[in-house]
């Protein structure tokens, strides 16, 4: 499969001549992947390791994914399977395509040219700027996970780190001009990238917090949501 998956990637005009094609084991990607050593753009996994283990733990494409997602959200993410029941496990995670391996001489390159443009539209970096206990601070908008109410000022929430800063949420909105962030309720802002689980009343990012939709922003939600996803599928 490896091979033909090769051919494909490289005869599909979409990359140019400093493509670089790196071929892993499960094992090998999740040392590198834990190791912060991981550097990849598009990554096209198998769902079924085998019963691979890490750390006596045993693991599969979709939980690879979905460690991917926290800690490299810009990784695009295609997966394969000749199994047809693993296309509904993979809804679990931010992903491109699912392909069953019969299909894939016919449906790899739309998903490499999707994964490609998405990947390209998600690098432009958006750079905020704002105070932070007083000190000049700069963050990628992509890196955001959330952002709350905190008395009369904001807790800006990464994967890794919280912010305080000066301003409300609503002068935070007007300085974001892309949608991913959206206002879930009276007290908190959103990145869609980072949602896992989508219900009429909450929702659930991908570090398991969850947040109360409001009434007055269901809407908003909802159609900010599935025009994100739309772009995505």
């Amino acid at each position: 499969m490896i091979k033909k998956v090769r051919k494909i990637v490289e005869e599909s005009g979409l990359f140019d001549d400093e493509l670089d094609i790196v071929e892993y084991n499960p094992e090998s990607m999740f040392f590198d992947i834990s190791e912060n050593y991981f550097d990849c753009q598009i990554l096209i996994t198998d769902i079924y390791f085998g019963g691979s283990k890490w750390n006596d733990k045993s693991f599969d494409g979709v939980d690879m994914a979905g460690i991917l997602n926290k800690k490299y959200p810009l990784c695009k993410i295609i997966f394969m399977s000749q199994y047809m029941v693993f296309a509904e496990k993979v809804y679990e995670t931010d992903h491109i395509y699912f392909i069953l391996k019969k299909n894939m001489e016919k449906f790899l390159p739309n998903a490499l040219k999707k994964a490609l443009i998405t990947y390209r539209e998600d690098a432009k970096d958006t750079i905020l700027e704002f105070f932070s206990q007083g000190k000049k601070t700069f963050i990628k908008l992509r890196d955001i996970v959330s952002v709350e109410k905190n008395d009369r000022n904001i807790k800006i929430l990464t994967n890794d780190e919280s912010y305080d800063s000066i301003k409300t949420l609503k002068q935070f909105l007007d300085d974001i001009t892309e949608e991913p962030i959206v206002r879930c309720n009276s007290s908190s802002l959103v990145n869609i990238r980072y949602i896992k689980k989508f219900s009429l009343n909450s929702l659930v990012l991908t570090n398991d917090k969850i947040y109360d939709i409001g009434e007055t922003y269901k809407d908003d939600v909802k159609k900010s949501y599935l025009r994100w996803w739309k772009n995505r599928v």
